[in-house]
This record gives structure tokens, C-alpha cells and sequence, in this order.
């Protein structure tokens, strides 16, 4: 299979005719293209209509890389980066024009829908601007993400357009003679008062930022918490993260304390978050070949909304489920793919789960079959089918001997884990079945539906064993307690209710949300319980009084995932605000903010070893992140 990035770089001037033919019939699936010039001096790029129709057939094409290179005017390169029917992620490095005439030629172009935008320059041309400024008119309509070198706009954010709640904002101080005074919080000052963005990311590139930040002097202090007070004068709210150069994090408790002490409002807010960059930068940066390489925080894009997500108990694995059918399986210790497999039959893959022994995954889906696949080898080897309507989720019982599921046709169906045979159908429910689960000792099943009730069945007769009616509305979720003598579930009447396994009676009404609850998970030793809801907060109380813990905020949209890492320091929480928070909890402070997503966030997980953090959402994307390089 060909190479799906290729480059052209040439020391005379740029004509693409002769490599038009190569690019369309060699490399028909080509999505990431550098074009440079690596001579002294920079290359006026030539394209003539034969390569323009070639071009223009690059469907898969999406990132592209233009470096050290001239064109005639702003009208030509215009035309040029137009031209690429597909394309999502230009980057500009030390390109220039000869002329800017022209510029309202290309007006009538038919709107490109271009989301990522990184200009900037390392020659110090002065052109960058106005560069930046023609590409941002020309493609602000579907920008979702803006890069731009603070020490190119020095002095000329002026002329810069407005881009009025531009998703997310990158603003990097890249110069060696590095310094933090009035001048560099203007520059921030002005391009969050014309773009509005919801996420904000500082990155301070090269060591000599680090003297700059820590030296203590008065006026950088002074400087930064003006950055703060101006930063929280403006309309919106945003997230604001500071990335700091690598070797910073062996200081991370300093940094923590410079920043928090330094940007008082955001802290307060829950808005600030400070990182550190990795030897070859922690966000998405150039290498010395000039092509965009996968930064240590993975991600994979499936094209389609992340239905489902899961992580093997043996956290050797990640899988995800996009709403095409398609399921990505791979190793989150580096970015090797290990199996991608196009289920068309499950349609929407709704949910997955990973065997006890983590050799095996199940996933269900929209067309209501489910099927079992073998992780290693990548062969399905099993298929369960009964259900009528889609199947919401499929579990095994911890003991691994069984699996059951919940299905629209409001049955539950419980099937033997070897055989894939079906072992007994659950028709109780009167509506949709959104949730099932196994109790720790693998012995009873809790089954929640739409129609307001969750059922507690005995695993091995499929005998009804309890009716828990209390709620009002849908209960979403039901969860037991790690020793299995009490299930508590979540409802969209605001509760959280805790019961009892043995007598089947209410223990604890815990009704501090004032929106849909729709997840609901104990600490490991049983004591606490944890919620997460459309009121945008997660709160935690004792499992027995129902006294009230914590209370997270800082999410401005509903919550519609948490989970406690394996230690017990940490909450995760996903939420409809396009971020993942990281909360600790001993005192509910938040650690830190991620805000990479441009989509709503519907799942996070911690691998059971603690060692990685996964979220995925609605804008098609899976980030692993390592928590050891955040906290």
C-alpha cells in the first residue's frame, strides 16, 4: 500500500505539472502532503490547470504543509490551497508573496470548509499578518481551530478579522529572546477579543522562557495578572491552558504555584490549567522534515461520532465504536493500530466490552445482533442473535461464564459466555432497556429501562429477585456496590437512589441535582457514590447517611461521563463543553483541564493499571492521554 504523506521539495522555482500524475495515480490515498524548498533562498510555486484537475480529484487529501516557498500574490495562494477539494489542516511556515494585489479574485470561490489554520515564520519575513489575515477571510466560515506565532503579529493584530467564538486558540511564543511584558499581553489580549474562543492554549516554546517565568521579578508577576484580569473581563467563558517547555514539569509544584497564585480569577473559575510539553513539544508541532507528526498525546480519528469506548482489564488494550460500525483496537503505549474491523452488521456500535481475561471483545449494535471478536487475532468468533430492535449494551458477568444485554425490543437476554447460546429471554420491561449489569459475585443481574423501573434478576434461574420502583422517570443506570449487598441506580428525575440486595428496600434518596442523573459508580471500598448530571456538575456523597462530599463545578454543560481512577486520587469527567477534567479528589480542586475536543465529550475511562486516561466523543476523535505527564 502506498504511503499515505508525501513531500516535494526542490532548490528551483516549483512547477507541479511534473508531479501531478504521481500524486493521483500512485498515491490515490494520500491525505498529508508537504510541499518546500530547502535552497537559501524561497521558490515562487507554479500550478497549471492540468495539475489543478489533478488536485482537485485528491479526495483524501487533509493536511497540508507549505514551507520556505513564494507565490505571485495573495490571489494565487488563494487559488492553490483552495484547490484541494478535502482539505482540513493547512500550515504556512515562512511563506510569502510577491504582490498583494489581487486579493478579491479568489472572493467568489466556493467556501472552504477548512478547520485548522497555523500560520508562521522563522525569517522573521513580516508578511505573516497579512497572510494569516487573507487566509482567515477566506476560510473563517468552518475554522475550529487557530495556531498563530505571537512574535509575528507583534504590533498588527489590528489587522487580523474578527472570528467571533472560534472554537479553540493556540498562541505561541516561539522567539529565543524570549520576554513577558505588556506587549505579549496585549497580543493575547487583542486575539481573544477578536476570536472569542472557547479553549485558549498558551505554549511557551524553548528553554529561555523558563528564566523569564521564574526569576520572580515584580513585573512579570505584575504582568501576568493583568493577563488574568483582562482575560476575565472579556464575554465567554474559555479555558485557559498554559503549556510550559519541557524540563518545566521537574518543578511542577512551583509552576503550579506561580500560576495559580498569578491568575487568581481563572483558578477560581475553574479555568486555568497549566501543563508541560514533551522533548518533541506536547501539541501537534512541526519536525525537522516540516510534516505534522502525532504528538505524545494520541489521538485516533474515526471520521464518525464515538459511540462507545472501552479499555481491557489488562489495559493492554483500547476500543472504541464509532457510529459507521467501524471498531479501532490499539496498543495505548504508542500509536501502532492493532485491528480496525468494519462491522457492518452491528450498524451504530452502541456498546463494547472486553472479557475478564481480556482476549475477547463483544460489541452491540443498532440492527440488534451482537458479535464476539478475538482481540489477538482479530477474528469473530461468535455471534448472538435473538434481539429485534437495537442492543444498548452487553456485558460479561466478572466471573466470565456469562453475557447478557438490553435491547429496544425491551427484553434483556442472558447468554452462555462459551457457546454463544442463548440461555433465557427477560420480558418484564415494558420499554426501551438502557442499561444491565452484573453484581460483583457474577450471582444477580440488574436490568434499568425507560419504562421507570430497575429489576434485580438471579443470574443462574433468571428468576425475578426484586422490582426497585421509586423513581419517576427513566432510570439510566444501575450500578452495585463493590461487595455486592447494595445497587444504587440513576434516573432522570434528579435522583440517585441506594438499595438494599437482600430485602429490596430504599436505603438512601440523594436528590442534590437539579437535572437528568444518568451515571452513577462507588469508590472501591463502597463508601462513597459518585454522580454525574445535565446540571453540569459531579457530587459526591457517603453511600450510607447520603451526606454530601464534594462538589465539582466547573463544567458550563452537562456531565454525561465520570469515573474514579484506580487509586481513588482522581475524578474524570466528560461533558458536553468539549472538555475532560481531572479532578483531585481529596479536596475537589481540579488538576487538569483538556480541552482538545470540538464536540461534545461522551465517554472517559481510566485503564485499570492508572497509568493512561482515554475520553472520545462526538467529533470522532479517541485521546489517550499518560497521567504521569499532567500530574
Amino acid at each position: 500500500m502506498p504511503s499515505p504523506h508525501t513531500r516535494y521539495t526542490g532548490d528551483d522555482d516549483l512547477d507541479l505539472d511534473i508531479v501531478s500524475v504521481l500524486l493521483v495515480s500512485i498515491l490515490p490515498n494520500l491525505d498529508a502532503l508537504l510541499i518546500a524548498s530547502h535552497g537559501t533562498e524561497s521558490r515562487i510555486l507554479h500550478m497549471g490547470q492540468i495539475t489543478f484537475r489533478c488536485v482537485r480529484s485528491l479526495r483524501m487529501l487533509s493536511k497540508l504543509v507549505l514551507h520556505n516557498l513564494h507565490f505571485a500574490t495573495l490571489a494565487a495562494l488563494g487559488r492553490f490551497v483552495a484547490a484541494f477539494p478535502s482539505l482540513k489542516i493547512l500550515r504556512c511556515t515562512d511563506v510569502a508573496v510577491v504582490s498583494h494585489g489581487h486579493e478579491h479574485l479568489v472572493q467568489a470561490l466556493t467556501p472552504h470548509r477548512l478547520e485548522e489554520l497555523n500560520v508562521n515564520s522563522t525569517n522573521h519575513m513580516g508578511q505573516d499578518v497579512k497572510i494569516l489575515s487573507f487566509l482567515l477571510r477566506l476560510f473563517h466560515g468552518h475554522l475550529r481551530h487557530l495556531t498563530v506565532s505571537a512574535g509575528d503579529i507583534a504590533g498588527r493584530t489590528k489587522l487580523l478579522p474578527p472570528l467571533i467564538r472560534l472554537p479553540s486558540l493556540e498562541v505561541r511564543f516561539d522567539r529565543p529572546n524570549f520576554s513577558f511584558g505588556r506587549q505579549e499581553t496585549e497580543i493575547i489580549r487583542s486575539l481573544v477579543e477578536k476570536t472569542l474562543p472557547e479553549a485558549l492554549q498558551v505554549v511557551f516554546e524553548g528553554c529561555g522562557a523558563l528564566p523569564v517565568l521564574s526569576d520572580g521579578r515584580a513585573r512579570t508577576k505584575e504582568e501576568l495578572r493583568r493577563l488574568d484580569a483582562l482575560l476575565m473581563s472579556l464575554p465567554g467563558r474559555r479555558v485557559v491552558t498554559f503549556v510550559l517547555p519541557h524540563g518545566a514539569q521537574n518543578r511542577r509544584t512551583f509552576w503550579q504555584t506561580t500560576f495559580h497564585d498569578c491568575f487568581v480569577g481563572l483558578r477560581t473559575r475553574g479555568c486555568l490549567n497549566v501543563t508541560y510539553a514533551k522533548p518533541s513539544g506536547n501539541l501537534e508541532s512541526p519536525e525537522e522534515d516540516g510534516l505534522v507528526h502525532a504528538s505524545p498525546r494520541k489521538t485516533v480519528a474515526l471520521g464518525h461520532s464515538v459511540a462507545s469506548l472501552a479499555v481491557s482489564l489488562d489495559s493492554k488494550w483500547v476500543a472504541s465504536g464509532s457510529s459507521n460500525g467501524l471498531i479501532m483496537i490499539w496498543d495505548p503505549d504508542d500509536t501502532t493500530i492493532l485491528g480496525q474491523w468494519a462491522c457492518v452488521d452491528v450498524g451504530i456500535v452502541w456498546h463494547l466490552a472486553f472479557s475478564p481475561d481480556s482476549q475477547r471483545l463483544v460489541c452491540s449494535g443498532s440492527d440488534g445482533r451482537i458479535v464476539v471478536w478475538n482481540v489477538e487475532q482479530g477474528d469473530k468468533i461468535g455471534a448472538l442473535t435473538g434481539h429485534t430492535d437495537a442492543v444498548r449494551k452487553v456485558v460479561w458477568s466478572p466471573d466470565g461464564t456469562r453475557l447478557a444485554s438490553g435491547s429496544d425490543d425491551s427484553t434483556v437476554r442472558v447468554w452462555d459466555a462459551e457457546t454463544y447460546l442463548q440461555l433465557y429471554v427477560l420480558e418484564t420491561h415494558t420499554a426501551i432497556v438502557l442499561s444491565v449489569a452484573f453484581a460483583p459475585d457474577s450471582n444477580l443481574l440488574a436490568s434499568c429501562s425507560r419504562d421507570h423501573h430497575c429489576y434485580v434478576w438471579h443470574v443462574e434461574t433468571g428468576t425475578l429477585k426484586h422490582d426497585l420502583s421509586g423513581h419517576q422517570d427513566i432510570v439510566w443506570t444501575a450500578v452495585f456496590a463493590p461487595d455486592s449487598s447494595r445497587i444504587a441506580t440513576a434516573s432522570d428525575d434528579r435522583s440517585v437512589r441506594i438499595w438494599s440486595v437482600e430485602t429490596g428496600e430504599e436505603l438512601v434518596v440523594l436528590q442534590e441535582h437539579r437535572g437528568r442523573v444518568w451515571v452513577v459508580a462507588f469508590t472501591e471500598d463502597g463508601k462513597q457514590i459518585m454522580s454525574a448530571s445535565s446540571d453540569s456538575t459531579v457530587k459526591v456523597s457517603d453511600s450510607f447517611s447520603g451526606e454530601r462530599i464534594l462538589v465539582l463545578k466547573g463544567h458550563n454543560y452537562k456531565v454525561n461521563d465520570v469515573q474514579f481512577s484506580p487509586d481513588g486520587k482522581y475524578i474524570a469527567s466528560a461533558s458536553s463543553d468539549k472538555t475532560v477534567r481531572l479532578w483531585n479528589r481529596s479536596d475537589g480542586s481540579c488538576a487538569a483541564i483538556f480541552s482538545e475536543h470540538n464536540d461534545k465529550v461522551t465517554h472517559v475511562v481510566f485503564s485499570p493499571d492508572g497509568r493512561t486516561l482515554t475520553s472520545a466523543g462526538h467529533d470522532g476523535m479517541v485521546y489517550i492521554r499518560r497521567l504521569s505527564d499532567f500530574v
